[in-house]
């Protein structure tokens, strides 16, 4: 899975580069060009949290595509998002909206892939279980008005109990992406304060009370543990 991982990244950052308009032209011809290779050769996988990363990807190859090969691109499109709607299918239970039987780190991208894939495609599916999903990610990480991450040390196991250290910045900055985007088509003022909320968690609004956000560099600590920020 971290294999998938970091392939499914690789493939959403050559898709941005490629979709750069301020990118010199030869650095966003090569993405392009890496990222097509890939696709020509099937490349699949089964993590969900790559898929979620591949779907984003081929948003926006499709976005800024010619139309002739957007054509290609839509049929793979659904068939890598019918592929995360099954895993929601398959493990989701009435009091557990998720693909996985786990929550741990960047949850937040498996909703935004399928927001990504609604927009590109209008199917409204897509958007259901974004929302249903994104509600039960919302349900479990603000607490008392704080945005509180799923801890690496533990995880979060659906018959367990979630683990609340150590914190990573990533989990935060991908819930703001996620609660972004579906205000922006649902315009629900509920997802904008949210979204505020969970940003604040880096300036200190979180369980150690600490600055996260570095104000000399523009960057960010690595994450928060329960003695205090790493």
């Amino acid at each position: 899975d971290s294999l998938e991982d970091a392939n499914g990244r690789a493939l959403h950052a050559l898709a941005l580069t490629a979709a750069n308009r301020e990118a010199p032209k030869e650095i966003k011809e090569k993405a392009l060009k890496l990222l097509k290779n890939s696709i020509q050769h099937h490349v699949s996988f089964h993590s969900p949290r790559a898929i979620g990363f591949y779907i984003k990807a081929l948003c926006y190859l499709i976005k800024y595509s010619k139309p002739n090969e957007e054509c290609d691109l839509l049929p793979l499109l659904h068939k890598q998002t019918q592929v995360l709607i099954r895993h929601y299918d398959d493990q989701s239970s009435h009091d557990w909206h998720w693909f996985e039987h786990y929550l741990t780190y960047a949850n937040a991208v498996l909703p935004e892939a399928l927001i990504f894939a609604y927009q590109t495609t209008k199917e409204q599916k897509y958007l259901d279980v974004a929302t249903k999903t994104l509600a039960f990610l919302i349900d479990v990480h603000f607490i008392d008005g704080i945005y509180v991450p799923i801890g690496q040390a533990g995880w979060f196991h659906k018959e367990g109990e979630r683990s609340h250290f150590d914190q990573q910045p990533e989990d935060t900055s991908s819930m703001i992406q996620v609660l972004r985007q579906m205000y922006d088509i649902t315009k629900n003022v509920d997802y904008y304060e949210l979204m505020h909320k969970a940003f604040c968690w880096f300036l200190g609004d979180n369980a150690m009370k600490q600055m996260v956000y570095d104000e000399s560099t523009g960057g960010c600590c690595d994450g928060i543990h329960s003695c205090g920020i790493n």
